[in-house]
């Protein structure tokens, strides 16, 4: 096919796909939804599943992503570049279902769900993806789950999640694993001890090291404890066994010979004895021996003490020499174990080389070179060919493999200088450089390189360089995220340290309140059970020891609360059988009280079960609904007395009221507001003697009985029911005083009306009195009819005003018709009666008298109080200032001088105060 047709093609493919990426945005949804099925970009499909307005188009969007994601014919760098923009949904299809592995990886670094990642680490088919999956989990269960599931299907993923399973149960502590561990410990020790290789002794230092360490999380079984601590005993007399003791034993000590022997044979066979004694056993030199005192014997003639020493001495040799026989075989026996032992190790090495496992060759070269010149000394021409020719081999495999390990190391180079600003999320990203070094350590582990040597390659310094460069601009996230899980983590202790102070509070006794409160227990068991769900705050290792801890933590709670609310219900039960006791026979006021009573200390008391407290609260109400009903019956009947005798004392403060109207000159009202004041005297009696009795019945007989030692609650006598009906009583009170000031206030203004008009009366009739004694004064003429018909004409005064004033007159009157001159002695007596007046008045009144009546004033004053004390007179100030004035105004005839001087003393103002 020639070029110019593929061009084409391609040109018009794009301009459909521009027209489609135009239309797509159309405010037709049928034109969208045609548009979409033109186009393939994937940006801008997964922007109309996200942001289309229409749910149609945003579902057709959505399978069109699904599938164009799925698809091998799309290229792959675009569809990884897309999963930026796809939801958590959409990416995890694509991981599940995409054929490709770089693809799926990709989609995995985007998915944080632990449930679905444990799922794909059982289901995915590629094994280093199932591998990397599983390195990301650190849950628990989820890490259980795999395991069990991968026990029958996948053995590389059963012991990996096996061991990472179990090394975090043995960080949490758990007992199990501290057990199975400390069994495996215990094991590998005494296998040490059956078969010790050259490095037995720095075996065992790592095993010791490794069984302090587990004690460090929590102490072994103490049987397991003391087999390994025996075991590690016995291996160390074996591999540094105690110098010998340079005193022969007793059946290898030479012979003593007894006197009488001959002087030659006991020489020799003292030497035989002295050779016997040493170690190893100088086999050629004692038979020599032998032979020289057998050569000896036969030269003389032996005595008994000869034989007998020489059969001791052989008898002794017969002995050495069988024991070295059997010294002999056991050290041929064990070479030959030896020599079948490296025999066998040299063909495993040759085995693991002809397999291909370096890491396994590795290891048993460097066994095999360890034991170099037992290898030579004690190997057949045959194996130390077959072992040479296995070196070789290695070696050249190992160049081979150095040569990949290196370009791969190149390789992991790039994938970390291409992390630095790729935009992973931090943890994708930390997770895909923790990959690169654990890929890197097994390169390291591959090419034998231990640690130390690790660190001296350069290309390796440029990785952890790259890797640090990589991982440098997200550090702020991971401090920030620390520092945040440990706040999380602080405040989860102060949850749990809460928790246990409350568990550590006492209950109480039995008859006693609790002293935690329940509700307390169940804000802790609330507050922990929420800190429980959110335990993906925290850091990863410190999630299952603290999720152990809240569930033990919450287990005690809710037995405690049981046992609060058990302890609960027994006290409520004594309760309702105090309160049946108590309400037998009791006073409807002291049954009332003792009700109340028990209800609040019911609201105190804790909550026991559900059912049971419905139950228990049933027979409550059983017990003081009735006395409540009395008493509701006993108040309304109260309260009606109430109204009652309110609207009573409403009525007679109305007539009270009433009465000022009724109040004038010709109408006395005292009759009427005396028996007002009766009635309302008889009204508060009654309510008084209300009062009494209540208070008799009320606290009097609470005080009784608290006196007889029954254990109610006594009523206050001023409860604040009585305290508003004693404010309504005063208010009441006031108002009809009220009323009676303001009828008396009626009556004392009609009273004053009449006493100024009596006053005015009299000051006419005393001025009519007044010219008639002037008159008869200067002797001149007058009108005696014309003065009686002035007074006559003026209003008449009550009898005790109008007698002596008309007396006054008539003499006055008689006078002048007479013509009789006033008597001296009338006019002197009239001033010395004026004198006195004048004086008592001035005294009254509280005004200055004339000197020269000071003793007179004493003399006056002394009187009017013996008067008092002797007689009893109950005349006020002001009534003895009316009748004196009243005298004064019936005083007969005056020198004008006199009477000027006395009116002015009589009506002078009284000083103010």
């Amino acid at each position: 096919m020639s070029k110019a047709p593929v061009a084409k093609t391609t040109a018009s493919r794009t301009q459909v796909q521009a027209n489609a990426g135009q239309e797509v945005k159309s405010d037709d949804r049928a034109t969208r939804l045609k548009a979409l099925q033109s186009i393939d970009d994937l940006t801008v499909l997964a922007d109309r599943a996200k942001n289309d307005i229409d749910a149609g188009v945003r579902q057709l969007a959505q399978s069109r992503l699904k599938a164009r994601m799925l698809d091998t014919t799309c290229p792959l760098a675009e569809r990884i570049r897309s999963l930026s923009v796809l939801d958590a949904a959409l990416i995890e299809i694509v991981a599940k279902s995409a054929v490709e592995v770089e693809l799926r990886r990709a989609a995995f670094e985007r998915i944080n769900r632990v449930g679905f990642l444990g799922d794909r680490v059982l289901a995915d088919p590629d094994a280093a993806i199932r591998l990397e999956l599983l390195d990301r989990i650190d849950a628990l269960p989820t890490l259980e789950r795999i395991a069990e599931l991968s026990r029958t299907k996948d053995k590389t993923i059963f012991r990996a999640a096996s061991d990472k399973l179990a090394h975090a149960r043995f960080g949490a502590g758990d007992p199990g694993e501290i057990q199975r561990r400390a069994l495996a410990l215990c094991n590998a020790l005494e296998a040490l001890l059956r078969n010790p290789p050259e490095d037995a002794a720095a075996q065992a230092e790592r095993l010791g090291e490794q069984w302090r360490e587990l004690n460090t999380k929590a102490s072994a079984p103490d049987a397991l404890a003391a087999r390994f601590n025996g075991t590690l005993r016995v291996l160390d007399r074996v591999l540094n066994p105690p110098p010998p003791v340079e005193e022969s034993a007793p059946s290898e000590a030479p012979v003593v010979l007894s006197s009488g022997l001959d002087l030659e044979l006991a020489d020799i066979l003292r030497r035989i004895g002295e050779h016997c004694a040493q170690s190893p056993f100088p086999q050629a030199v004692i038979e020599s021996l032998q032979q020289q005192a057998e050569a000896r014997l036969r030269e003389i003639s032996p005595s008994p003490e000869d034989l007998h020493a020489h059969n001791a001495v052989r008898a002794q040799v017969g002995e050495l020499r069988t024991r070295f026989r059997a010294e002999q075989a056991e050290a041929e026996a064990a070479a030959k174990q030896q020599l079948d032992q490296l025999a066998e190790e040299v063909r495993t090495f040759c085995k693991v080389v002809e397999a291909g496992d370096l890491a396994g060759a590795r290891g048993l070269e460097k066994a095999l070179e360890a034991k170099k010149a037992m290898l030579a000394k004690l190997l057949t021409p045959a194996l130390k060919r077959e072992l040479g020719d296995a070196k070789a081999k290695l070696g050249k495999l190992l160049g081979w493999e150095r040569w990949s390990a290196n370009a791969h190391r190149i390789e992991l180079c790039e994938q970390a200088q291409a992390l630095a600003g790729s935009g992973l999320h931090p943890d994708a990203l930390q997770s895909k450089i923790a990959e690169l070094k654990q890929r890197w350590a097994e390169l390291d582990r591959l090419d034998g390189l231990d640690e130390n040597a690790a660190k001296e390659l350069g290309i390796g310094r440029r990785f952890r360089a790259l890797c640090y460069a990589a991982i440098k601009p997200a550090q702020g996230f991971f401090d920030s995220r620390k520092a945040l899980r440990n706040a999380k983590k602080e405040e989860t202790e102060t949850l749990v340290q809460r928790a246990l102070a409350l568990l550590e509070t006492p209950t109480g006794e039995t008859d006693a309140p609790p002293a935690v409160d329940p509700k307390a227990l169940l804000d802790a068991r609330s507050d922990l059970s929420e800190r429980m769900r959110n335990l993906d705050q925290l850091e990863p290792k410190a999630r299952a020891v603290l999720s152990k801890r809240i569930r033990e933590i919450n287990d005690r709670l809710s037995a405690k609360l049981d046992e609060l609310r058990v302890a609960a219900q027994n006290e409520k039960r004594k309760l309702l059988a105090r309160l049946r006791r108590d309400l037998i026979g009791a006073e409807p006021a002291a049954a009332v009280a003792t009700a109340k009573a028990a209800q609040a200390q019911w609201k105190t008391m804790a909550r026991g079960d559900r059912k049971v407290e419905d139950e228990l609260w049933n027979e409550l109400r059983g017990l003081v609904d009735p006395h409540f009903s009395a008493m509701k019956q006993s108040m309304d009947l109260r309260r009606q007395a109430d109204q009652d005798y309110a609207a009573a004392g409403d009525d007679i403060i109305a007539r009270t009221q009433a009465l000022v109207a009724e109040v004038s000159a010709e109408h006395s009202v005292s009759a009427a507001l005396e028996k007002l004041e009766n009635e309302w005297r008889a009204h508060t009696q009654v309510q008084d003697e209300s009062a009494k009795s209540e208070a008799a019945s009320g606290p009097g007989r609470a005080r009784e009985e608290r006196g007889a030692g029954r254990d109610r609650p006594a009523r206050t006598p001023k409860t604040e029911r009585e305290q508003r009906d004693r404010e309504r009583a005063r208010d009441k009170e006031r108002a009809f005083e009220a009323a009676l000031t303001q009828v008396r206030a009626a009556v004392n203004a009609q009273e004053a009306a009449k006493l100024a008009q009596q006053n005015q009366l009299n000051a006419q009739k005393s001025a009519v009195c007044l010219d008639a004694e002037q008159a008869w004064l200067s002797e001149a003429s007058s009108d005696v009819e014309a003065l009686k018909a002035r007074f006559d004409a003026l209003a008449p005064l009550p009898s005790a005003q109008e007698t002596p004033l008309r007396k006054r007159l008539q003499r006055a009157l008689d006078g002048i018709s007479t013509k009789a001159v006033v008597d001296p002695v009338l006019l002197a007596q009239n001033v010395q009666s004026g004198e006195q007046i004048a004086m008592a008045l001035e005294y009254l009144q509280g005004r200055e008298s004339p000197e020269a009546l000071k003793s007179e004033r004493m003399q006056y004053q002394v009187g009017r109080l013996s008067s008092k004390l002797s007689q009893g007179s109950q005349e006020t100030a002001q009534e003895e200032i009316a009748r004196l004035q009243m005298q004064w105004l019936a005083l007969g005839p005056l020198p004008e001088a006199d009477r000027m001087r006395l009116q002015s003393r009589i009506q002078a103002e009284t000083p103010r105060a």
